[in-house]
């Protein structure tokens, strides 16, 4: 039991700190460059990531990663160094 519980707990401290890293993009504290390289945004899904930019809809968000050829649904610790440097650029 103890060992469910803790697993439980990594998770919810994982799932806290991926909506502290959209919040602060949000907000304007955090670039969305910077937070591809931040280990909290790793199991963010990358459109997801994009949408939370103020001004961002799904449109625009599709269109960008149509242009840069990379699948939104792939998430964040999944992107290559050169994908990342890619987006971050696009966006």
């Amino acid at each position: 039991m103890s060992q469910r519980l803790e697993a439980l707990k990594v998770a919810n401290e994982v799932r806290f700190a991926a909506a502290d890293v959209k919040r602060e993009i949000r907000d304007g504290r955090l670039r969305l460059a910077d937070a591809l390289w931040d280990e909290r945004a790793d199991p963010i899904v990358l459109r997801d990531l994009l949408l939370v930019q103020v001004g961002e809809g799904p449109s625009r968000v599709d269109t960008l990663l149509n242009r840069v050829e990379i699948n939104g649904h792939r998430r964040v610790r999944d992107l290559t160094e050169r994908q990342r440097r890619v987006v971050a650029d696009a966006a």
